[in-house]
């Protein structure tokens, strides 16, 4: 068993970091190398718990991989260790020959495992902070944390469990249940740069094409020549002209290059139109050149078909052709060095959650390219937009590929996606629904969550007026010009909270909620971007929303005037089409005042920066209005972890809602790990309103969790009411 403490002499320890160092270099290279046994001599058959072997690029994790067993020689746990840290590492792609010398290595061997037998918040007890690893596991899901791991980033016993719980994928707080299984290890670390390993193989130092420490790259074997590039822009062209008169193309040149590529992209330019381009890039070195040149020429030929080009313009059409290989990971938009990477052989990709776009321009610096690329993609959180740089060669001197289109306006109407599932798709249903929401009766599960002494909202059929507000018109707010379906005018707040489950789960809160707003002529909901498509900060274009038997209107006036305003804002439909957040909202309000126009924006991240300039951008814009809309967050709370913990998480983030601090809630958020779907545009919507000196108030209405309707208090959702004035 390796239960005894490792001690290891200075010149163990480089030995250690040599020996791994070089075989790691040997698996990136595909080289012979030498395996550690010789390098490490006495120490190779030494029993250990383990090894693992981290690598990063500028401080940020490239990979990290490792094995543990119970009796383990130190030789076989490090070979394994640098092995997988070099190609296996599921959450990066391979590293590359390019990349070496950029690299710090960290060496962990490992030894000590102790399963931990007390149980709740005492566990936290048992962590030694820098000198225990952590283990949780439980019902095949795992997690394990280094030692070095909270030492890294600041953490006390409590947040080092919490971010091996979120390892695990387990829900928050699962540390402290005995049904986690707890484990603590100890380790020892030997760490620096890769550029200090001595690389003896002559093969290892060509494929790396090292002339001093952390020098540039030369040209990459493994790719095209140019002239390779040339023989097959022709073969495309010529296939182009075959495909469209529907002709076999040709599937092989066989005097040009036919390995693997990590993308290649085919523009063709007619004269008098926006450039096409076809394109198929990841970041692995497993696309097949010609034959997927073959399937991008047949995708290409059926765009030019419904572009209508005429057959002078095809035949006047530039063709060009880029390939890439050599996929290097350069870090993120926010943390990064590009000083080494040359623009007159590489190319940069940024990608982010909402796309990803790819630059060549041998002409213009790297930093220029990355400061192009993210005002392309209008990336709202440098944080999340990862760089990624490829070897490659091209026929044409500029070539900007992406993932994202235009956006897209789409149909006048948007049509129901959730009709039938969050909410009843028949007419007479869903109104007899809306009644059920509507009728009185307490509103949560447990009287006094949010406490007796919290400032209460306005009785259901009551009405408050504002000093200077005017009930029949309003300084900034306005009244309905249709008959309501509830003849009370409610009260004038300036924002609210409201749910946006199914109905089942949380109709009658967000109905609740919203009946004691006075509606004004417009209201904005602001709601998360569930999923994928479209820009991160997105405005619904529609002129109207069709619900059942029913629309709502739309303000397409003030959605143009949001996105002119706004830098971040695109009107687009892509994001809107399946997005249930907004929709589930709308036969609510369509009842409380059917002639209230809604404009909607789904919203996807951002750093807090970011966030505010995009606050203050649109306070100007609707402080310029005669009329202020109603601000609508659309949110649930904490998501799939037990009663207990939901309803204590929900606790931290409704405190740092109501201390009315939009910076607070973001940061209270990430620190907790609370899974609070509309927590940005929720602090997005609280910095407008604190820019407009509209923020003074929170009122509760109810809070209320999913396990009220399904009974089932192991995995629940909660939900939150919430006023502002």
């Amino acid at each position: 068993m390796s239960k005894e403490p490792i001690v290891l002499s200075s010149d163990q320890k480089r030995r250690i970091f040599q020996a791994v160092g070089r075989r790691v270099a040997a698996i990136v290279t595909n080289t012979p190398g030498v395996k550690p046994r010789s390098e490490l001599g006495d120490l190779a058959d030494k029993i250990v718990l383990g090894a693992f072997v981290s690598l990063k690029r500028q401080g940020q994790l490239r990979s990290c991989m490792g094995c543990l067993a119970e009796t383990f020689p130190l030789v076989d746990a490090l070979d394994n260790a640098a092995a997988r840290a070099a190609r296996d590492d599921p959450r990066f792609s391979p590293i590359t020959p390019a990349e070496l010398l950029e690299l710090d290595m960290e060496v962990w061997v490992l030894w000590g495992i102790q399963q931990v037998h007390v149980s709740g918040k005492e566990r936290a007890g048992a962590v030694e902070i820098g000198r225990h690893g952590i283990i949780l596991e439980r019902n095949g899901n795992r997690g394990l944390l280094l030692p070095g791991v909270a030492l890294e980033f600041g953490m006390n016993a409590e947040a080092f469990l919490e971010a091996c719980t979120n390892k695990a994928n387990l829900p928050p707080g699962a540390w402290a249940e005995d049904s986690v299984r707890f484990s603590t290890f100890e380790g020892l670390a030997i760490g620096g740069p890769l550029s200090e390993v001595e690389i003896r193989d002559p093969a290892a130092r060509a494929a790396i094409g090292r002339s001093g420490p952390r020098a540039t790259m030369i040209q990459k074997p493994g790719g095209p020549s140019i002239t390779d590039i040339k023989k097959l822009c022709e073969m495309c062209q010529s296939n182009f002209f075959l495909c469209l008169e529907r002709m076999a193309p040709s599937y092989v040149r066989p005097d040009a290059f036919d390995g693997n590529v990590a993308g290649i992209a085919i523009s063709v330019q007619f004269p008098d139109r926006p450039l096409m381009v076809c394109s198929k890039i990841g970041i692995k070195n497993d696309v097949p050149l010609q034959s997927s040149l073959t399937e991008l020429v047949t995708v290409l030929t059926q765009q030019v078909l419904r572009f209508g080009a005429t057959h002078q313009e095809r035949l006047d059409a530039q063709f060009d052709l880029t390939v890439f290989w050599d996929p290097v990971i350069q870090g993120t938009a926010e943390n990064h060095d590009l000083s080494h990477v040359d623009p007159m052989r590489r190319s940069l990709m940024v990608a982010s959650k909402s796309g990803w776009v790819l630059q060549y321009n041998p002409e213009v610096p790297m930093p220029a390219i990355l400061k192009e690329s993210l005002e392309f993609l209008q990336v709202s959180d440098r944080r999340e937009a990862q760089l990624v740089a490829f070897e490659t060669v091209s026929t044409t001197r500029h070539l900007l590929a992406s993932s994202l289109s235009k956006p897209i306006l789409g149909p006048a109407e948007r049509q129901p996606a959730v009709a039938g599932s969050f909410y009843p798709s028949d007419a007479a249903l869903m109104n007899a629904e809306l009644d059920r929401m509507f009728a009185p009766g307490p509103i949560t599960a447990e009287e006094g969550f949010f406490g007796s002494n919290r400032p209460q909202p306005e009785p259901l059929h009551g009405a408050h007026v504002p000093p200077g507000c005017d009930p029949s018109g309003g300084i900034r707010f306005g009244s309905s010009k249709k008959k309501r379906r509830f003849s009370h005018p409610g009260a004038y707040y300036s924002a609210a909270l409201a749910p946006h489950a199914g109905w089942v789960y949380s109709g009658r809160l967000a109905a609740q909620t919203l009946g004691r707003i006075h509606f004004p002529d417009t209201a904005i909901i602001f709601a998360p971007k569930h999923r994928p498509g479209g820009p991160d900060w997105a405005v619904a274009p529609h002129k109207s929303w069709v619900l059942p038997g029913q629309n709502v209107e739309s303000d397409v006036v003030l959605a143009r005037g949001i996105v002119e305003a706004v830098d971040l804002m695109q009107l687009d439909a892509v994001a809107h089409a399946q997005e249930h957040a907004i929709e589930v909202q709308l036969p609510i309000i369509a009842q409380l005042s059917p002639s209230t126009k809604v404009v909607g924006i789904v919203m996807h991240g951002g750093m807090w920066e970011v966030l505010q300039e995009g606050a203050i951008q649109l306070a100007e814009f609707l402080r310029q209005l005669p009329q202020m809309p109603l601000l609508i967050i659309s949110s649930d709370m904490n998501h799939y972890a037990s009663e207990e913990a939901t309803r204590s998480v929900d606790r931290l983030a409704l405190d740092a809602i109501e201390s009315l601090i939009p910076e607070t809630l973001l940061e209270t958020v990430a620190d907790n790990r609370i899974s609070m779907c509309g927590a940005f545009p929720a602090a997005f919507v609280l910095e407008t309103l604190r820019q407009l000196d509209l923020l003074h108030e929170c009122i509760p209405v109810g809070y209320t969790t999913s396990a009220e309707a399904s009974g089932d208090r192991s995995r629940v959702v909660g939900y939150a009411g919430l006023l502002f004035r």
